[in-house]
Order: C-alpha cells, then sequence, then structure tokens
C-alpha cells in the first residue's frame, strides 16, 4: 500500500513536470537569453523527476512491515492466551472468567460485538434463538461474545442491552489481551476455533438476517440438526 502511493506520488510530479516543461516551451523565444533560462528550466524538471535510489529502498522496507497484515484473519493462526470476565448475568458462565486454556482440546467459536453498535444485539439474539433450536450445537461449539475492550467504559448500559433476552456468554476483552486486535476483527466476524487452538473457519456474518442462514447452514453441515 506504501508503495503504491509512492508510485502514485512519482506519477502526478512526472505529469506536473510535463505540464511545466510544456508551458516552458510554448512560451519561450529564439533569443538567446530565452535558450538559457528554458535549459536552466529543463534541467531542474528532470531533476525533479528522478527519484533517489535510497528513496524506493525506503519505501520497499515500508512495505515489508505490513507484510501479513493485509490478511484480515489468517486461518492456521493460534489464539493467543485469553483470561475474560463473562459480563451476560443470564450467561452459566456469568462473573466467571473464560480461559482460552480451559477450552483447549475441543472445538469452540468466538463471535465479535461491540454493544456500541446497534445491529450487535440483533446479532447476538439471532445467534442464541439459532442455537435453542439446536441445544446438540452448543454442546458440540460453545459460542462465546467478545466485547470490545473500551465500549464497556463508555457504554456500559448498552452492553446489557446487547445481551438482554440471551443466554450468550459475552466476554469483555482487555487492552492487554485485546483479542479484537490478534483477529483483525470486524463487528459480527464469527471465528470457529479447532480443539488444537487454532483458527479453523472465519464467517462474514455482517447482514442480517441473510447472515443467518450463512451461520445456521455451517453449523449444520458441522454438526447435523
Amino acid at each position: 500500500m506504501v508503495l503504491r502511493i509512492a508510485r502514485e506520488e512519482i506519477h502526478m510530479r512526472t505529469l506536473f513536470a510535463m505540464l511545466s516543461l510544456t508551458l516552458l516551451l510554448g512560451c519561450s523565444s529564439s533569443s538567446g537569453e530565452a535558450g538559457d533560462d528554458l535549459s536552466t528550466a529543463v534541467d531542474v524538471v528532470a531533476e525533479d523527476l528522478v527519484v533517489p535510489a535510497q528513496d524506493l529502498a525506503e519505501e520497499e522496507e515500508d512495505v515489508s512491515e505490513y507484510e501479513g497484515y493485509g490478511v484480515p484473519h489468517p486461518l492456521g493462526m493460534l489464539v493467543p492466551p485469553f483470561a475474560l470476565e463473562d459480563l451476560n448475568p443470564s450467561s452459566p458462565t456469568f462473573g466467571t472468567v473464560v480461559n482460552r486454556d480451559d477450552l483447549t482440546g475441543k472445538p469452540y467459536a468466538l463471535i465479535f460485538l461491540d454493544s456500541r453498535c446497534p445491529e450487535c444485539a440483533i446479532v447476538a439474539d439471532g445467534l442464541w434463538a439459532a442455537i435453542e433450536e439446536h441445544p446438540g450445537w452448543w454442546e458440540a461449539q460453545p459460542l462465546f461474545a467478545v466485547q470490545r475492550a473500551l465500549a464497556q467504559e463508555k457504554a456500559p448500559v448498552t452492553a446489557e442491552y446487547v445481551v438482554d433476552g440471551n443466554d450468550l456468554p459475552y466476554l469483555l476483552d482487555t487492552e492487554e489481551t485485546n483479542l479484537w486486535m490478534a483477529f483483525l476483527a470486524l463487528n459480527h466476524d464469527f471465528f470457529a476455533i479447532s480443539p488444537d487452538g487454532s483458527l479453523e473457519i472465519w464467517l462474514e456474518l455482517y447482514t442480517w438476517p441473510e447472515a443467518l442462514d450463512t451461520f445456521t447452514a455451517h453449523m449444520t453441515d458441522r454438526y447435523g440438526e
């Protein structure tokens, strides 16, 4: 991305330089003095078109810093350690700390929901309703919602709104753990974690209620009715 921006800047500079040269040619006369001025101008323009190799090398180095970052959700990545408190009073694990290591050895899923996102309450309720209709899904692959670290602090009341009416465990992320950043997650991102603790499946549940069909199809395919 950085390299693309640099190249676009070079192209703009080239066009500007060519335009400047054209104007100078159009305004020049045959006098020796004007010819000297034009020669000087051409040298300046040519100098402006030269991009030092060192600058290009630096741009290449900047790009290397982003290698791997452009993949939003790298399948196969190991889930980083976490120990997050469940905020949902209706959840069977309310008030306790859900630990990644306690989940190792069995599949589970994470859905990222921000309490400041109006649609997230709808998503939470929809997923929970689907799970209630298929009790075997929960036994096979429990699902945990992950709340942004700062969302609870900025909007504590809305957090209750998101989990109102369902038993979905709602884990409060922390700035230290920052699962949102580890997964480069967006609202409604769903991740299935394999028994070995690696990211196995990513579902984009961005449009609702259509996304509920995506979730239901995925769970039915894996765990049946």
